[in-house]
């Protein structure tokens, strides 16, 4: 039992839990699972992304050193499409999955009818920034970009719009564009420990490539065109792209899209209210942040 002020808390087991381990962040996936079970006393089957199974074997090592009680976790090999039809098992309690928003409605909508389940299931959102006419420019740029390119722009959380006030924007250009192209990409198993890593696939990169054609035709002006980038070494790597746009809509399959890559697009604004509206225009917002302070 947890205690808290004025309240009661009680842990209590789901049952047998189905979690899938996404490429982008199987480790982070794999411990806050293994933890959550363990406490719970919940028997745990975990699926690594056919795109992580080097991690899912390095995963059944680690929890056959922690000695748990047989059956305690289970990890299988498979897809995306191996775990959707494993939930059709209705001993399983409790689903969690992180992946687009087609698998997590698949999801929703196939498996509506069982009701005791419960279902944690996240997908990628439209993130932004909002720099504001006060901002330390080179600090919200340096944030804005490390947002666009951890994890090489893979994470549900990545940043992918900025919207600017119109008096910061040319210094906003000049300072990430710049430091755009000061970037250092290439394999982050090494010494070099260079800002932006590959993507997964490469069918990511073909995707990346594609929705950087259409930005180039849509943007008012690209400042920066992302590109397929060689290291002379193997892996899925690209540069970032950098484009503005006059004018959002969600008309345009660049900008309503969760794309999951290095990339983003930047927007001006004269009043805050402007750009919280401008935020909010998309079907996956998650992720908003601030630079400076706006007026209230």
């Amino acid at each position: 039992m947890l205690a808290w002020p004025g309240t009661d808390f009680e842990l209590r087991s789901n049952g047998i839990t189905m979690a899938f381990l996404p490429f982008s962040t199987p480790l982070a996936t794999f411990v806050q699972c293994l933890a959550g079970a363990v406490i719970a006393g919940s028997p745990l089957i975990l699926m690594p992304s056919s795109h992580a199974v080097l991690s899912g074997i390095l995963f059944a090592h680690i929890v056959e050193k922690l000695e748990l009680p047989k059956g305690a976790v289970n990890i299988v090999f498979g897809n995306y499409q191996n775990f959707q039809k494993s939930l059709a098992d209705k001993r399983i309690q409790a689903v969690i999955y992180s992946g687009s928003r087609e698998h997590c409605d698949a999801i929703r909508r196939d498996y509506a009818g069982a009701l005791s389940r419960e279902l944690l299931l996240q997908s990628g959102g439209k993130n932004a920034v909002i720099v504001a006419k006060d901002s330390d420019v080179k600090e919200a740029v340096r944030q804005t970009v490390y947002g666009v390119i951890k994890n090489a722009g893979q994470l549900n959380t990545s940043t992918s719009r900025a919207f600017v006030h119109d008096s910061m924007i040319e210094a906003f250009k000049e300072e990430i564009v710049r430091t755009v192209r000061n970037l250092s990409i290439g394999p982050t198993d090494g010494k070099e420990n260079p800002h932006l890593g590959p993507l997964y696939a490469q069918k990511a990169v073909d995707k990346f490539l594609r929705y950087q054609t259409m930005a180039k035709r849509e943007a008012t002006d690209t400042w920066v065109w992302g590109k397929s980038f060689s290291t002379g070494t193997n892996g899925y790597f690209v540069s970032p792209g950098i484009h503005f746009f006059d004018e959002l809509t969600q008309a345009s399959s660049y900008q309503a899209n969760v794309l999951m890559t290095p990339d983003v697009s930047v927007y001006r604004y004269k009043d805050v209210e402007e750009a919280i509206a401008a935020t909010n225009d998309t079907e996956a917002s998650l992720v908003t942040s601030l630079f400076g302070a706006v007026e209230t």
